[in-house]
């Protein structure tokens, strides 16, 4: 059997980039229907707007939202909340990075030094043959 080892810094790593992959899409989509104004009749585009409207709830009212032509919009809070939450994905994985990297790791015991139970057995000391033959000490 493979001894498979995830250190913490690349779970969060992953964690972080599946949490801005789903923000992106969501955001994303929801600035594209919006800037070619999808119907909001549509389950699809419902849908959309209500699952994104929380994510872009602290951006609301920072820019206006102005309306090209004929229902079509350009929402300048969905474009800057999409920066926002890729600037923060960026720093925590920045902050992980480096508090990992500045805390020793443990060491581990190795597949060896276990048992099928999984405890630890205890190391035997390596046996060394020395040379019999006295040693001169030399006074310096």
């Amino acid at each position: 059997m493979q001894d498979v080892t995830i250190n913490l810094p690349t779970l969060i790593r992953a964690f972080t980039e599946i949490v801005l992959g789903l923000v992106s899409v969501f955001v994303g989509l929801r600035f594209i229907l919006k800037l070619f104004g999808a119907s909001t009749s549509a389950p699809f585009v419902e849908w959309v707007y209500s699952t994104s409207a929380p994510l872009l709830t602290p951006f609301e009212g920072m820019f206006p939202t102005p309306e090209v032509a004929n229902g079509f919009v350009i929402e300048f809070s969905a474009l800057f909340a999409l920066i926002i939450y890729m600037l923060l994905a960026y720093l925590i994985q920045v902050t992980v990075e480096e508090l990992s990297s500045s805390v020793k790791p443990r060491p581990r015991a190795s597949s060896a030094d276990t048992s099928p139970t999984g405890s630890h057995k205890k190391s035997q000391p390596e046996t060394v043959k020395y040379d019999d033959s006295p040693v001169e000490s030399v006074d310096t």
